[in-house]
């Protein structure tokens, strides 16, 4: 009891506790220094790594293979020479024959005697009439490249293989009486959207009810495809205005020199050259260039005649905006001449400012204007040098 007399609060310190727990921190420090060093020595000695340059690609452009190569083996066929053949009647000579004066040798072995012939003597004279055999002139008022159909029985439909694309035979005698097919088809571009569709639909309908042919819509075909030189017509029109590639003037170009037949129908017939009908004209004219002259075409032309009669071509949309006007009925525009171009004398693009698509695909109150579309097909399928007649040449050489 008289030892814990003198114990003071301080003698609750453990001073072997305190000189350890000194250590402990004196250690932890050196430890967290010695880390914190090593840290900042491999940061600061870090190396920079180099990256390897990736490897150059070279990019060859090769040839593109060819996909047909039978092509070479086609054979040229050498473009035919049309020439007109005229046999003439010509007649034959007129030969005078004469009797011959026998008279026995004047210098021969035999004595001579005299030998006279009095001035009133006959002398016989006999006249050959000259025999004329009548000669077959070929000259007709019909084309040379109307195919009779009592002559040149062509099995038509056995064509229809898909190689052609419009084929007819038309009696000379009676144009009413044709028969053959074909396809109607729109022309599309790049930006060229055509309108009415319903136009050839019905156009179709009208001519497999009122005639031989047999005609169904084909698919559009594009400008700067080859398929367009197998079609015989083609529909142009232009929803709105468009810009031709030069491929697409190229191909248009290539086919109505090779026998193209284009009907243009402005379906906006109510405005004064609306864009749509100014985007027709200028592909029109950098297709064919200074041969693009719009010429009107009269009347009287065989376009009007080839199947239906008429006078001039029928009223179309053009007559359609009527306006009421103090008690009057005033017609806001009227179109009295078709436009065409002539290529060599042929008649390659039909341009109309009437707006008969809009008639054909309305079904009613139409039948004039579905008359003027079957002589528009009719004569591209039965002019001289068209696709379709070409095609007949071709077939017919070969029988």
């Amino acid at each position: 009891m008289r030892e814990d007399r003198f114990k003071g609060p301080a003698d609750v310190i453990e001073l072997k506790k305190l000189y350890r727990r000194r250590y402990i921190y004196m250690g932890l420090a050196i430890a967290v220094a010695f880390h914190i060093g090593l840290g900042v020595y491999f940061f600061s000695t870090r190396r920079k790594k180099r990256v390897a340059k990736p490897p150059v690609v070279e990019l060859i452009v090769r040839k593109p293979r060819m996909t047909k190569p039978f092509e070479f083996k086609k054979r040229r066929v050498p473009k035919r020479v049309m020439m007109r053949k005229v046999v003439s009647a010509k007649p034959m000579l007129i030969k005078t024959i004469t009797k011959k004066i026998v008279s026995p040798d004047l210098f021969g072995t035999v004595a001579t005697f005299g030998y006279h012939v009095e001035s009133g003597a006959e002398m016989g004279f006999e006249v050959v009439q000259p025999e004329v055999r009548p000669a077959s002139i070929a000259t007709s008022k019909e084309p040379e490249k109307r195919i009779s159909m009592e002559e040149e029985l062509l099995d038509l439909e056995a064509l229809d293989t898909g190689k052609y694309r419009g084929l007819v035979i038309q009696d000379p005698r009676n144009k009413k009486n044709i028969k053959g097919f074909v396809y109607l088809a729109r022309l599309r571009g790049n930006t060229l959207y055509p309108a009415v569709p319903g136009a050839l639909p019905q156009l179709v309908r009208f001519i497999n009810e009122n005639s031989g042919i047999r005609a169904k819509v084909a698919e559009d075909v594009y400008l700067d495809s080859k398929e367009l030189f197998r079609c015989p017509f083609v529909y142009l029109t232009a929803r709105e205005p468009f810009e031709a590639t030069r491929k697409e003037v190229e191909n248009l170009r290539e086919y109505l020199k090779s026998g193209g037949f284009v009907f243009v129908d402005n379906v906006y017939p109510k405005e004064e050259y609306s864009p749509s009908e100014a985007s027709l004209r200028k592909l029109i004219r950098d297709a064919l260039g200074r041969e693009a002259r719009f010429e009107m075409i009269p009347n009287d032309h065989p376009l009007y005649h080839c199947f239906y009669d008429f006078d001039g071509p029928p009223v179309g949309a053009e007559v359609e905006a009527e306006v009421y006007m103090g008690g009057r009925l005033e017609v806001v525009k009227l179109v009295r001449h078709l436009e065409g171009i002539f290529l060599d004398g042929r008649l390659a693009v039909v341009f109309s400012d009437k707006g008969y698509g809009i008639k054909w695909e309305r079904g009613i109150d139409n039948e004039v204007q579905l008359r003027m579309g079957m002589n528009l097909v009719v004569y591209a399928l039965t002019q001289e040098g068209s696709i379709a007649q070409k095609q007949i040449e071709f077939y017919t050489a070969r029988r």
